[in-house]
Formats: structure tokens, C-alpha cells, sequence
């Protein structure tokens, strides 16, 4: 089947898929402008339905007349619906997916196959979101036993003014998979027959926390090249004041001023690793739960150095919390402006210590620090 794909963007052995079905009149191509909504760490893959509607416009099944309404095409529903199971097993194997995490977002028509392919296939799907469709019934003989339903995780949203499928069909498949043991998500949107932006970023919400769920991991991928850490640059209401901190408490050198709007600290032979901007009493510090930096982390050279500034911060009463952290042991205060300080020192070759973290924390007495010096 005519398909695009978007790689995953978090790197792993066996990425998770995400299956797009674009509804009636639509295209693979035009689905994937959506894309990149999703979750970094899924293949992303939008397939093209098999029949024709116009140029460049595709339809899952067709529609017949049944007395006074229409109903869909039962014979190439069947047909769409094996089509696509035959390509979920084929994209698997071809881009190397992890069978066992795939989903299938579908709107419209393409909710329709997303149920059709559920209900009958589930062993083949790790979850479903359906928006704005209906359940064919010429698929009820062939559902799924509900024992290999159980558990299985469905997001169905459908709107309230929808022109299309009404909400009676929403309604209609929320009754049917309230009587199966599926994990399911039910949502009215007052929306017509349109496939949202507040759709879209549910689903993708919902997307990325069944993923966490499942202890879905994705490794960044490096590029060829790698930028170091070269500095820091903090904002402060009173530059004098801030020079004097880093100067006396960390231990850095002055290696330019410009006025009283910058100045530039050192602790080796570089420029800067440290830039103080002046702006002045009236800054504001973000609050606490804001998104931002958190602290401005230096590295104490030895045991006896990182003891010598946890007595100078003792001895100024500047309120410091201790921590080890296993592979090292840290420090952490604030400067005159509130800006979250550390400094830390490297324990991993120490005897009995770890080379990971792995969110492990204990208490850090003042004389393990000290021992060092009273070693001399």
C-alpha cells in the first residue's frame, strides 16, 4: 500500500509504530503533515486507502444505497480491513518495528478501519484511537472473543455536531466497548465532522502516556560532532554584590568587566565560565515551578578543596543542603539573587562508590566532608 514514514527521532533497537487513516477523500499525503504531533519515539506511518474518490482523493469503502439511507460497502471494508492487517505485519518486518507497539490513529473512515482492525486483529495492535467513526455492522460476526479484548487501551472521541457520523455513533461504540473488558477512554468534542487540533493533541497526549506506560525507551541519536559545555550566563539586580559571591565562595577570577552591565569569571584559562548580566533591583526571579535553570554547577578538583568551601559557606551562615549522591557529593545554595548554586565533587573512583546515580540519595554528615582536612 502507497505509504509515507516519518523515522523515529529517539533511536531505539525496536521503535513502537503509529499507524495514520486519513478519512473519505483524504491521502496518505495529507495525513502526514500531521506527523510530527506525535511522539518522537514512534515510526510514524500513513498509508493511502485502496479505492479511488477523485484525483488524488482515496476512500476505504464506498457507500450503497439500503432502502432509504446508505450503508457502507461491506465487501471492500473487508477488503481495506485485510489490506491493512497484511501491512501492519509487512511495515513491521520492512522498517525493523517492534511488533508488540503498534498503535492506529484513525478519523472518519479511517476510524472505522481502526475499529475494524481492533475488534477483529487486536493481537496485532497495542492500542487504538478512533475519532469521529463508526462500527460496521456487517464486522459484528466477525469480533474478537472479548477475553482478547482484555485490557486493551482505546481512546474515542467523537463531536457533538458532527454531520457525518452523529453523535449517536459515538455513542453507539462507546455501549459496544463498555461491554468488552478494554481499557477505554470516552470523549464528546462540540465539534462537527473535523479532525481538531484539540483532537490531535489528546491523542497524542494519550499516545505518549501509553508509551511511558509500557516502558517505552528511546536513545537519542548523537550526531558526528560534539559541542562542549563552555559557560554560564546568569542575570543579577546588583552586579558588585554578585562578583564579590562567585569571588569569595567559588573561588573564580575577574577576567573582564564592561561597565556595570557585565562581568566575565573564570576558575581556568578560558575567558568566562561564568557571565553576570546587571538588570538591575528591579528583576524578578522566576518562580519556583517554573521552566528554566536550576542551578550553575562547579567542580571542586578534591576532597580537600570541596571540604575548604563547605567551611567558607558554614562560616558566612549561608544556608547549604549536602547531598551524596553516589557518584558525587554536592553542595547546593543560592547566590545573593536566588539563582540555585552547586558545587560538587566526583566520587565515582572512590572506594565502594557507583559510576550511576540510578536516583539513589543519602545524607552527607559535615564530618565526612571535614575528615580530609583533619587527615593532614
Amino acid at each position: 500500500m502507497p505509504h509515507l514514514i516519518r523515522p523515529p527521532r529517539m533511536a531505539g533497537r525496536k521503535p513502537p509504530m503509529l499507524l495514520l487513516l486519513h478519512g473519505a477523500g483524504g491521502s496518505e499525503k495529507e495525513f502526514f503533515n500531521h506527523a510530527d504531533l506525535f511522539d518522537e519515539r514512534f515510526a510514524v506511518i500513513t498509508v493511502r486507502a485502496p479505492f479511488m474518490q477523485g484525483h488524488k482523493r482515496y476512500l476505504w469503502f464506498g457507500m450503497e444505497k439500503g432502502g432509504d439511507t446508505e450503508e457502507m460497502d461491506s465487501i471492500q471494508v473487508e477488503f481495506s480491513r485485510r489490506s491493512l492487517a497484511k501491512f501492519v505485519a509487512q511495515a513491521v518486518d520492512a522498517y525493523q518495528l517492534n511488533p508488540a507497539q503498534v498503535y492506529v490513529l484513525g478519523f472518519g473512515q479511517g476510524a472505522v478501519m481502526a475499529l475494524s482492525i481492533m475488534l477483529t486483529d487486536p493481537d496485532l495492535l497495542a492500542g487504538a484511537v478512533v475519532i469521529s467513526g463508526q462500527i460496521p455492522e456487517a464486522l459484528r460476526s466477525l469480533m474478537a472473543r472479548p477475553e482478547q479484548l482484555k485490557g486493551f487501551p482505546v481512546l474515542v472521541m467523537h463531536g457533538l455536531h458532527d454531520e457525518l457520523y452523529p453523535i449517536g455513533c459515538g455513542r453507539a461504540i462507546n455501549i459496544a466497548l463498555s461491554g468488552y473488558p478494554v481499557l477505554l477512554d470516552y470523549r464528546e468534542k462540540p465539534i462537527g465532522h473535523l479532525l481538531s487540533q484539540e483532537a490531535l493533541d489528546d491523542a497524542s497526549a494519550w499516545l505518549t502516556v501509553r508509551l511511558d506506560a509500557s516502558g517505552v525507551n528511546g536513545a537519542l541519536t548523537a550526531p558526528e560532532f560534539c559541542a562542549s559545555l563552555g559557560h554560564v550566563q546568569i542575570k543579577v539586580r546588583n552586579l558588585e554584590r554578585a562578583v564579590r559571591f562567585y569571588v569569595r565562595f567559588i573561588g573564580l577570577r575577574v577576567t573582564e568587566r564592561t561597565g556595570n552591565a557585565y562581568a566575565f569569571l573564570s576558575s581556568c584559562d578560558s575567558h568566562h565560565d561564568l557571565a553576570l548580566q546587571n538588570i538591575g533591583p528591579g528583576g524578578v526571579l522566576p518562580g519556583g515551578e517554573a521552566i528554566g535553570l536550576h542551578c550553575v554547577g562547579f567542580e571542586a578538583p578534591n576532597a580537600a578543596t570541596f571540604a575548604l568551601v563547605y567551611k567558607n559557606l558554614i562560616s558566612a551562615s549561608i544556608p547549604l543542603v549536602a547531598t551524596d549522591h553516589i557518584v558525587r557529593w554536592s553542595l547546593y545554595f543560592k547566590d545573593p539573587d536566588g539563582n540555585g548554586v552547586e558545587v560538587y565533587l566526583d566520587t565515582r573512583k572512590m572506594p565502594g562508590r557507583s559510576d550511576l546515580w540510578l536516583g539513589r540519595d543519602l545524607p552527607l554528615q559535615p564530618e565526612t566532608i571535614l575528615a580530609v582536612l583533619s587527615e593532614k
